[in-house]
Formats: C-alpha cells, structure tokens, sequence
C-alpha cells in the first residue's frame, strides 16, 4: 500500500465504558487479544489501511472515551466522521440502551451520507438475543450492523472492510486524497 496516494476517511467509535471499543481497534490493527487495556482517556487515533477495488483506503479510527465525564467532549471527536461505530455489549441490554442515546446525539450532527454501524461486541460469550435490536434496526434502516468479537477476532476485520467499501460507495473520490508535503509543489 502507497498511503501517500490514498483516500482517507474519519471514522469514529463511540459507546459506553467497557463495551469493547479499544479491544476492538487493538484486535484489528495487531490481530491479537490483550487481555487489560487501560480505559481511553479522551480519545486517541490509529491510522488503518485496507485497499477496495484497486483503491487505498486509509482509516483513521478515533478511539474514544465511554466515561459519562468525557460525554460533552464526544461532538468534537466525531465532527466531520464520514463513519461512526456504535458499539454495545451483547452480553449488557443496557449498554444497547444506552448506545441508543449516543445515536441520538450524532444523529442531530453527522455528516450528510456519513456511514452508521452499530456492532455488537463480545458474540464470543453467552447471552440471550436482545429482542429489541432487530426492532431499532427496522426503524434505523440507514446502519450496518454486526456482532463481532473483539476478543477472538470474529467478524473484526469483515465489518471494518464492508464499512470502507460502503465510505467509499458514499463519498468516493471527493475525499481528501494523501499527498506526501513537499512532492507536488507549484512550479514557476
């Protein structure tokens, strides 16, 4: 991959605490579980590159804090995403519930076309199907949605694929292509 000659996207992953957002982002850039990851404070970024029908796409994906204090800060962090990820525990009705509220908030704000996904992680342990979701999702038509396992790996890097070719279905060329500063400068 040449990330000097790629199309570059925001995408943001918001929930609340302990659903597995940091797991998720260390899982697919290392391939591995580490089993204790510190909380996010804020937020932080990783840049991730896959490449859609001959194309570079580079990811950046903003991490961001699920703490209730960190919550007024979150329209900062995903202004301007052309993706956002809502992520919940399925093994916890009430973080779904509460992911509800963080749609609400980017709903009022997000960029025109901007992609939704809301993932369910931790498909990996026992829990009971939580009804409700199939409900949300027939209101919601616009989202993507996914269980994945941000511990095993499962569905990880599927999803993160299928939510770049969708980014790059939605706003294609018109992003804002990587150029290394310095190598195409005005002549005179």
């Amino acid at each position: 991959f040449d990330p000097e000659q790629s199309i570059s996207f925001k995408i943001v992953f918001l929930g609340e605490s302990a659903v597995g957002k940091t797991t998720f982002i260390y899982q697919l850039l290392e391939k591995q579980y580490k089993d204790y990851i510190e909380p996010t404070l804020g937020a932080s970024f990783q840049n991730y590159m896959v490449k859609i029908n001959e194309k570079n796409v580079m990811l950046e994906i903003w991490d961001t804090a699920g703490q209730e204090k960190y919550r007024a800060v979150a329209p900062a962090y995903y202004r301007g995403a052309k993706g956002v990820v809502f992520m919940f525990d399925l093994t916890s009705p009430e973080s779904f519930e509460k992911v509800k509220s963080w749609i609400k908030q980017v709903s009022e704000t997000a960029v025109d076309n901007a992609v939704f996904c809301l993932l369910g992680n931790k498909c990996d342990m026992e829990h009971d199907d939580i009804s409700s979701i199939e409900e949300y999702l027939k209101q919601e038509q616009k989202f993507m949605y996914q269980k994945v396992s941000a511990k095993s790996g499962e569905n990880v890097e599927k999803v993160i694929i299928q939510i770049a070719q969708k980014l790059l279905n939605n706003f294609g060329d018109s992003q804002k292509k990587v150029i290394k500063v310095g190598e195409h400068q005005n002549k005179k």
